[in-house]
C-alpha cells in the first residue's frame, strides 16, 4: 500500500527536515549537563529545519501559497495554501523529553487565514517515524495502520495526559491512546491539521477561536459530558 499522491508529497516535504532534527537532538543531553536551557537550542533548530521544507515545497508545490509559522511567505490569489508549522516544543524540552512536531496541510483558507476546506494534513515526529495523516477520503492513519478514536463512552474512566504538546495530544486522541482533550493553542493553524486527523478517525470537537481553545472527544457520547 502507498499514500495517497497529495500525502506523498506533504510527506516529502516534510521529511527534509529529519536528519537535521535527530542529529541536532542528540546534542540535548550534552546541553542539559551542562545545565544549558535548551530553549535558544530549539528555536535555532526550528529556524533551520524550517528554511530546508520552505525550499522543498517551493519546487514540489509551487502553485501554492507557503506559510509557515503563521508567516505568509507565498500569496495565493486564491486563498489555497500550503500551511507549515515546526514547533520546538518548549516545555518538553525542559522536562528532558525530546520532541519537535511539523504540521503540513494542503488547504483553503478564508481571509482570516482559516480553513475552510482541507484537502490533506499531516503530523510528522522525526524522532519516532510517527507520521500521522489523513485527507478528503475520510483516511485516518498512523503511517500505514488505519486508526480510530477510542469507544470509551462513560467520563469517569475515560483517560486526558497532558503532554505539552497539542498536536501530539490530537494525534495520540486520534489512535486512541487516550479519549479526551482540552487544548489551548497560540495559533489555530499550528493545530488544525491535527485537529483535521483526529476528526477524520471519529472525534468531536469545538474550536473557540477567540479564546485560543480545543474541546475535543473520542465520540460524540463522551463529547456530551465535557464541561
Amino acid at each position: 500500500m502507498g499514500y495517497p499522491r497529495l500525502i506523498y508529497l506533504l510527506e516529502q516535504i516534510i521529511l527534509q527536515g529529519k536528519d537535521q532534527i535527530t542529529r541536532d537532538f542528540g546534542e540535548l543531553a550534552y546541553a542539559q549537563s551542562n545545565r544549558n536551557l535548551p530553549i535558544k537550542f530549539a528555536e535555532k533548530l526550528a529556524e533551520i529545519v524550517t528554511s530546508k521544507i520552505l525550499e522543498k515545497a517551493k519546487k514540489i508545490l509551487a502553485r501554492q501559497g507557503i506559510i509557515i509559522n503563521n508567516q505568509i511567505l507565498v500569496t495565493s490569489a486564491n486563498n489555497d495554501y500550503l500551511v507549515i508549522s515546526i514547533l520546538p516544543e518548549k516545555n518538553n524540552l525542559l522536562r528532558s523529553i525530546p520532541f519537535i512536531s511539523c504540521s503540513i496541510m494542503s488547504a483553503k483558507l478564508n481571509d482570516q487565514l482559516e480553513p475552510i476546506n482541507i484537502a490533506a494534513a499531516a503530523i510528522y515526529n522525526p524522532l519516532t517515524g510517527q507520521f500521522y495523516w489523513s485527507d478528503e477520503e475520510k483516511r485516518a492513519r498512523e503511517n500505514f495502520r488505519k486508526i480510530m478514536t477510542s469507544q470509551v463512552t462513560n467520563i469517569n474512566i475515560a483517560n486526558n495526559i497532558q503532554l505539552s504538546s497539542a498536536n501530539l495530544e490530537l494525534c495520540w486522541l486520534a489512535s486512541g491512546k487516550i479519549d479526551y482533550a482540552n487544548i489551548k493553542f497560540q495559533h489555530y493553524l499550528d493545530v488544525a491539521a491535527a485537529d483535521f486527523i483526529a476528526k477524520k478517525a471519529g472525534a468531536i470537537s469545538v474550536v473557540d477561536h477567540k479564546e485560543n481553545y480545543i474541546k475535543i472527544a473520542a465520540n460524540q457520547e463522551l463529547f456530551s459530558c465535557l464541561k
